[in-house]
């Protein structure tokens, strides 16, 4: 049997039957799939033979500490081949290269793709549990999320939605991402939605400030007061509303740019500020 051979190293050759779902060793290159892997229960767990690096990360994951320190954190084809991986998950933002040699290496790929809104959430639940022979435990997840989101959206529900955008170095999110999403279900108005803006685009500062939100979401990753007062404070910031009311939200990064149930967290810190600031939510 010939054996795939990468940047001059042999990886060690393939049995010529697939494994089947239930049994396969798997790799996350994912964030989104640190988290979920764990959470889809102690039959997949034992299967994970590596997560992202990112896993780890507290800026932008909700895994952290999950898994053992002794698991590896493959990077890059040569890495992730060396766990001798049946099925590896990976993005559309994975590196065209890291993927095209896994496929030459006949190692099976789970491409998760799109990250429109809550629905790609339960998308992307389903598409995992499926590949890893999990659809019963993926069924509770999505039915979790959608509990835990109904009970959000009936505990922030009031008549009349203030404004608000998300807003990062000029770019702003606006429909068919998961920020409008948690902004629609916390009873909000996604301010760039209204204004046509679909996806992540960037926009001047002139702009935010001619639109005049009640509420402006940036990121956190320590002090968030402090980063909230100094935001507030900015030219032009300081002139609109949500930063004359106390309508600046600094959101920690992991929930704000959360693509699974850390989105949650995100609906259930606006909602609650939303109370505080203006008494409107019950």
């Amino acid at each position: 049997m010939a054996c795939a051979v990468v940047l001059g190293l042999a990886v060690a050759c393939r049995p010529p039957e697939p494994t089947a779902t239930g049994s396969a060793r798997i790799v996350s290159q994912v964030v989104f799939a640190d988290e979920e892997l764990w959470h889809l229960g102690p039959d997949v767990r034992p299967r994970v033979v590596g997560v992202s690096p990112m896993a780890d990360d507290p800026r932008y994951s909700d895994a952290v500490g999950l898994w053992p320190a002794e698991l590896p954190r493959p990077t890059g084809a040569e890495a992730i081949a060396a766990q001798n991986p049946d099925l590896v998950v990976i993005a559309e933002f994975t590196a065209d290269e890291t993927r095209a040699l896994l496929e030459q290496m006949g190692v099976r790929t789970l491409r998760l793709e799109g990250w429109d809104g809550f629905a790609d959430v339960r998308r992307h639940i389903r598409e995992l549990a499926g590949a890893v022979g999990a659809e019963a435990a993926g069924t509770a997840r999505i039915a979790a999320f959608d509990a835990e989101l109904d009970a959000l959206r009936q505990r922030f529900a009031t008549a009349g939605a203030p404004g608000i955008v998300s807003w990062e170095d000029g770019s702003v999110a606006g429909g068919k991402t998961i920020f409008a999403d948690a902004a629609e279900a916390a009873g909000f108005v996604d301010v760039a939605a209204a204004h046509g803006i679909a996806g992540h685009r960037t926009i001047g500062l002139e702009s935010l400030v001619a639109w005049d939100p009640e509420y402006i979401v940036i990121s956190c990753t320590d002090d968030c007061t402090a980063r909230e007062q100094e935001f507030a404070a900015q030219p032009g910031i300081a002139a609109t509303r949500a930063g004359r009311r106390g309508g600046v939200i600094a959101m920690p990064t992991h929930h704000l740019y959360s693509v699974g149930f850390g989105a949650l967290e995100m609906v259930r810190q606006l909602g609650e500020r939303r109370r505080g600031t203006d008494g409107s939510a019950p």
